[in-house]
Formats: C-alpha cells, sequence, structure tokens
C-alpha cells in the first residue's frame, strides 16, 4: 500500500514533474505521435500543469478548441512522460499517469452525452453489454470513462445491488489490466483517499479480490 511516508517524500519531488511535462523531449514527442499542426511553443502555451489540493498529485490540463483532441493531448503527454522520463520511478508514474485536469475533464464529459460513449452506471450494471461500446471507442476515452465510474460511485448514497457492481467494476479494471498497464496505472491512481474515499471504501469492503489487485499493480 501507499504509504504516508511514501506519499510525504515524493510530494517533495512535485515540482519537478511539472517542469518535465513541458520539456522539449516532452512535447516533440507528442507533437510526432499525434501529427499535430502546431509548433512546440504552441503545444507549451496550450498545456497546464497544476498541483491537487497539496498533494503529489497533479493536473494536466489542455486548453483547445476540439474537446476530443484536447484529451488525446492530455492523454498523450501523460504517456509520453511516463514512458521516456527515466528519472521517474514507477511509484511516481502510477501518481501522475493520465490524471485529467478540469478543462478536459469537462470536455470529455460535454462530448459523452452527444456519443456512444457507456455511462458508468451502464458499466457497472452490465459490464459485457457496455463492452460493447467500449471496444468501439478510441482507448484515449478510457481515462475519462475510469473517472466518470469514480465519481457515480462516490456519489451514490446507496446501492441496491452492490454485489453486481463490485464484479462489474472487477470485470472492468480486468479489462484494462489486459490492454496495457498505462490504463491499469490510471484507474490505480484514482483509488485515493483524498480524491475518491467512499469509492476506496466501496471497493475495500464489497471486492476484496479487485482490492488485492489495485494494491499488487500499484508495486
Amino acid at each position: 500500500s501507499i504509504t504516508t511516508t511514501d506519499v510525504t517524500l515524493n510530494s517533495k519531488l512535485v515540482s519537478t514533474y511539472i517542469k518535465l511535462v513541458k520539456s522539449d523531449k516532452v512535447v516533440r514527442n507528442v507533437i510526432s505521435n499525434l501529427a499535430l499542426d502546431m509548433d512546440e511553443e504552441e503545444l507549451k502555451n496550450s498545456v497546464s500543469v497544476t498541483t491537487t489540493n497539496d498533494t503529489e498529485f497533479i493536473e494536466i490540463s489542455v486548453e483547445n478548441a476540439d474537446p476530443v483532441l484536447a484529451t488525446k493531448i492530455a492523454n498523450e503527454v501523460s504517456k509520453v512522460l511516463i514512458e521516456n522520463v527515466k528519472e521517474l520511478t514507477e511509484f511516481h508514474k502510477i501518481l501522475i499517469s493520465g490524471i485529467l485536469g478540469d478543462t478536459v475533464t469537462a470536455s470529455f464529459f460535454k462530448f459523452t452525452e452527444q456519443n456512444k460513449i457507456p455511462s458508468a452506471k451502464e458499466i457497472l450494471s452490465d459490464f459485457e453489454n457496455a463492452l460493447e461500446k467500449i471496444e468501439c471507442l478510441e482507448k484515449s476515452f478510457l481515462t475519462g470513462i475510469n473517472e466518470s465510474i469514480f465519481r457515480f460511485l462516490e456519489n451514490q448514497k446507496s446501492l441496491t445491488d452492490k454485489n453486481t457492481v463490485s464484479e462489474n467494476l472487477e470485470k472492468y479494471f480486468d479489462y484494462l489490466s489486459s490492454l496495457s498497464k498505462e490504463f491499469q496505472a490510471h484507474f490505480v491512481s484514482l483509488c485515493s483517499a483524498s480524491f475518491f474515499p467512499k469509492t476506496l471504501c466501496f471497493i475495500a469492503e464489497n471486492s476484496r479480490s479487485l482490492y488485492e489487485k489495485i494494491i499488487n499493480s500499484a508495486f
């Protein structure tokens, strides 16, 4: 598990993470990987990096007229940072993998309302059925779906069928794990008592096997 000591020690490196996000190496790779029609300075100006409530977490936000492109860029920045910056340890990678800022998150949910993206309720009620929709999406949307699931669980005062929800949540996590460690790591990064305490408690109380998978995948 992530101890208080771990969090305290690693929070001292947040300022370094912020500088690395806008480094020439990261920016050049993002432009190349996405074939963006913008120069390095334009991309740097569109990306914002902030800390979250004085924690070890950072938020990567992207301003763009196209919400889909904004999401892609934010995800790619996280991906490139994780894959190419050797100074980051595995623990650090988990902390910063795909954490989207408010701008990108809001754009994602606006886009969700207008497209065939399964809701958190659909996924947690019948994962097999929702999977058909998920597999038709670009994988970059998975980080937004992850957050929508956590927000859904966090805001539920009561769940009528906790067994079904916990089973489908674990199936979804297993699906992410089968795709790549990147998407799995983003899911794990949301398992924080600071951001989604009720969701974390729900997982610990209702799905011990999922809880253990999350703990094991973090290290």
